[in-house]
């Protein structure tokens, strides 16, 4: 989980980073693309696009990999 934890917390966005700390505490929730989009302000088209980039990967593969993490 700690490399999980590093990759959101070197997002050069901070309210992205932001975001993904809110979901790591809140992981058991089911989170949908419109919650994450109103819980950082960004539109989902442009969250979609932001973590692509930033991330390397799709907010649906990385909500898998966090809760990948916690099932561990």
């Amino acid at each position: 989980m700690n490399a999980l934890r590093t990759q959101w917390e070197s997002v050069k966005e901070p309210r992205l980073a932001k975001l993904w700390a809110d979901v790591q505490k809140d992981l058991r929730r089911e989170w949908t693309l419109t919650e994450l989009a109103h819980h950082s302000h960004f539109s989902p088209e442009y969250l979609r696009r932001l973590c692509m980039r930033e991330l390397g990967r799709s907010l649906i593969q990385h909500l898998t990999c966090l809760h990948m993490g916690l099932a561990r």
